[in-house]
């Protein structure tokens, strides 16, 4: 949906832990883990690229 939208994407780490509140409500603790932010992040870098979107992960 983002291709033809934006030129580049960026995902850091600033307010990944800010919607910890929703992860704990919604009983998604593992969504609060590191392994979680890099597991998801490669899989939207990957997806991005076979976009043609070019992406950086912080």
């Amino acid at each position: 949906m983002l291709k033809g939208c934006v030129d580049s994407v960026l995902m850091d780490r600033y307010n990944y832990h800010y919607a910890d509140w929703a992860y704990k409500k919604h009983g998604m603790r593992e969504a609060m883990t590191e392994g979680f932010y890099e597991e998801k992040g490669a899989e939207l870098r990957a997806a991005f690229e076979k976009a043609g979107i070019p992406c950086r992960m912080m």
